[in-house]
């Protein structure tokens, strides 16, 4: 089961305690073209469909480096992918976030909202521009089902310090030359276990901790690393999640 279609990741929002910075007083969101950011990226996140929707609902926030302290990027920013205009619903902002420690203020990234229909043919465009920047790539078969299947475990039953050979589906996603592979099993309580993971040749290889027993579900993130543009940078995570056990 796939739980998240993909992100282009290439920095967070900040988070800064009021008045910090190296100023007086609380922090500021600044305005800011697309061009004036360090570094520009896009965070691209799935929700679940409603009501038997075959369409992706995606919302996507433009992600920036440390020159600008909080930027608001301009109303004209514009953002496309298959094809599909998307709309500017948060051009940035602080908010206030409470924690353990007391309140922080949070820089909130510019977000995008729109839905890709189920059928957009690959390879999948994705566009983000305004006045100042323009940057376009292809991502390939985005949206197609990802699906990974242990070779001598079919029932995803693992023995404790023993490796595994698991083939990835599509296995162009595996061609990249940037890439990087995270395994995790969380149990019932919500506990932890990183397997050791990489890419090696059409598939993925983990290896399991000797002694442990666990049950729970596996997820396998695949990231991919590439240039979007100059000054843009992005990376596509796949994820394939199954429910798994482990033996001594």
């Amino acid at each position: 089961m796939r739980i998240l279609v993909a992100a282009f990741l290439v920095t967070t929002g900040c988070v800064a305690e009021p008045g910090s910075g190296g100023t007086e007083g609380p922090p500021i969101a600044i305005p800011a073209a697309l061009a004036d950011l360090d570094d520009v990226g896009i965070d691209l996140f799935e929700t679940p469909p409603v009501g038997g929707s075959t369409s992706h609902h995606l919302f996507v926030r433009v992600t920036h480096g440390t020159n600008v302290w909080c930027p608001v990027i301009e109303a004209d920013a514009t953002l496309s992918i298959a094809g599909v205009a998307f709309k500017l619903v948060t051009r940035g902002a602080y908010t206030e976030v409470s924690t353990p420690d007391g309140p922080v203020l949070h820089c909130e990234s510019p977000t995008f909202i729109g839905d890709v229909p189920g059928n957009a043919i690959a390879p999948t465009s994705v566009e983000l521009a305004d006045r100042t920047f323009a940057a376009t790539f292809e991502l390939g078969d985005l949206f197609a089902p990802r699906r990974a299947s242990p070779i001598d475990s079919p029932d995803w039953a693992f023995r404790g310090g023993g490796d595994i050979a698991i083939a990835w589906t599509p296995a162009s996603d595996l061609a990249a030359a940037n890439q990087r592979v995270d395994a995790r099993l969380v149990d019932p309580q919500r506990r932890t276990l990183a397997l050791g993971a990489m890419v090696q040749g059409d598939g993925v290889h983990l290896r399991v901790p000797p002694g442990v027993t666990a049950s729970g579900d596996l997820t396998l993130s695949l990231t991919t690393l590439g240039k979007c543009g100059p000054g843009c940078w992005y990376s596509v995570v796949q994820r394939v999640t199954h429910a798994a056990t482990i033996a001594p």
